[in-house]
């Protein structure tokens, strides 16, 4: 028997929706059918809702900024509310009715159900007002009550229609190689938010040798033009962080990206620079899989500068597979999202999926807020694996296996000192890291040992260089399984 398949593929065009789907019932039997094209009912006062909703959430960012001078100002019933209006401005007769069927289908038989959000645009139409909505904060009504893109139990994800279908992924050998281009500007109000990154970035493992990270810091258009173009082992991923701002006069919609030049002076580009700049990489007989683009918090008021609307244009280019940011990730949140979602695409879950895996988790903290709804999934292929086999876990050994360290502060400050002489890259390196370890008033509590170690890591002119010397250090001052430091 052939893989069972719950998908459910919602179309929207300018004025009308329709459906089509696929289950496998209980005994097996698969089943599809689609809905008749029927009109959207389009509620004058439930639009001007759903606009007033959308760009109240666009300022998210900067109430929840100021929720400890001013307690209680974000309003968490604006996702629901907001979420119920979009359901049901498409979700009506037949739709609806299809849409139930083939959940309690898969709900009753454990099934993951994705949903496919379908928006037929021409080439020249672009993203129109309802392909602009927040389709991720879509919350189906009742009871048990809940949003789509937050439940494991669903995958949520877009398709621009190009052709009659979607090809299946492709899948390579591992390992996955992903390449994190840093656009954030050297200026004042960005520079704690790049180095933030860059630690995150440099922490990624590669598990087992599923995953090869490779991270390049600010470079100038012509040198990620060139890197794109010219490298023998060219990506699987390419993760793009960048600054955005609303472009003026040019437009509603339109914004610019922080560039840089070759003296390091920010120079601000037209949005397409980036979708041409990524274009490049698209070689004969090679794709990326995936484009990610990561929309960099910063202490600027820019409520409308976006990626959600570059992503069809990168789904147009030809690439399988866009997650775009469509609001800002701090750079804690940020660091949640990628090191959990590199590491479930090594394990070699499919990528719908690990996405939405980071969408629930985004959910359930108590910090989220409006951050689960952030990521927009283009997928245009059928969901699919990046690597054919993958080899789960962190290539470094597991704690619990590691050559016991006293644990008292003694043997520790010795035991650092040594791996930053053996672990370092250089011995001008491990030379000062070792006497940093000397010099340095250790606390008398051995927990908070890692910080000042990440500090040390944080301030480094390349972290990326360093960073087998400092995780070892961290996994020697780790606590103890089933203990304390």
């Amino acid at each position: 028997m052939g893989e069972r398949i719950f998908e459910y593929i919602l179309t929207v065009r300018e004025k009308t929706i329709s459906a089509r789907w696929q289950f496998h019932d209980a005994d097996g039997v698969k089943i599809e059918n689609e809905t008749a094209e029927q009109d959207i009912e389009s509620d004058p006062l439930r639009t001007q809702t759903i606009k007033i909703l959308r760009d109240w959430l666009s300022r998210w960012g900067v109430l929840s900024r100021l929720r400890e001078t001013y307690e209680g100002l974000p309003v968490p019933g604006t996702f629901k509310v907001l979420g119920e209006h979009l359901y049901r401005l498409v979700f009506t007769g037949d739709v609806a009715t299809a849409f139930d069927r083939v959940y309690d289908a898969a709900s009753d038989q454990g099934e993951t159900l994705r949903v496919v959000l379908n928006f037929e645009l021409s080439e020249e139409q672009g993203p129109d007002e309802l392909a602009g909505y927040p389709w991720e904060f879509l919350y189906r009504p009742g009871p048990d009550g809940f949003f789509i893109a937050a439940q494991t139990r669903f995958v949520l994800s877009r398709w621009v229609a190009q052709g009659p279908g979607r090809a299946k992924m492709p899948e390579d050998p591992p390992p996955l190689r992903v390449w994190f281009f840093m656009l954030t500007p050297a200026l004042a109000g960005f520079e704690a938010e790049h180095q933030e990154l860059l630690m995150t970035f440099s922490e990624i493992g590669d598990y087992r040798g599923a995953l090869r990270p490779r991270l390049h810091p600010r470079l100038t258009e012509e040198k990620i033009r060139a890197e794109l173009r010219e490298a023998d082992d060219p990506p699987h991923i390419i993760h793009v962080v960048a600054v955005c701002r609303t472009a003026r006069p040019n437009g509603e919609g339109k914004f610019e990206i922080a560039f840089q030049d070759d003296r390091g002076r920010v120079v601000w580009r037209d949005q397409d620079t980036l979708v041409g700049l990524l274009a490049e990489a698209i070689r004969p007989g090679w794709t990326p899989r995936m484009v990610v683009l990561h929309l960099c918090e910063t202490t600027a008021v820019d409520y409308s500068a976006t990626f959600g609307n570059l992503a069809p244009k990168l789904a147009r280019e030809k690439f399988p597979a866009v997650l775009a940011m469509q609001y800002p990730l701090p750079a804690a949140q940020a660091k949640r999202f990628t090191s959990s979602f590199y590491q479930l695409l090594a394990e070699g879950w499919q990528i719908g999926d690990a996405v939405q895996h980071a969408r629930e988790a985004f959910h359930h903290a108590a910090d989220a807020d409006r951050l689960f709804g952030a990521p927009v999934l283009y997928l245009q292929t059928v969901d699919g694996r990046l690597v054919r086999t993958a080899n789960a876990g962190p290539a470094v050994t597991p704690a619990d296996v590691l050559p016991a360290v006293p644990r008292d502060s003694a043997a520790l400050i010795d035991a650092l000192w040594r791996t930053a002489i053996v672990e370092a890259p250089e011995p001008e390196v491990g030379a000062r890291v070792a006497q940093e370890v000397r010099d340095t008033a250790w606390p008398a509590e051995t927990a908070h040992w890692e910080r000042i170690i990440r500090q040390w890591w944080y301030a480094e002119d390349d972290v990326q260089a360093v960073q087998h010397l400092y995780r070892a250090m961290i996994r020697l001052v780790a606590p103890e399984p089933g203990g304390a430091a």
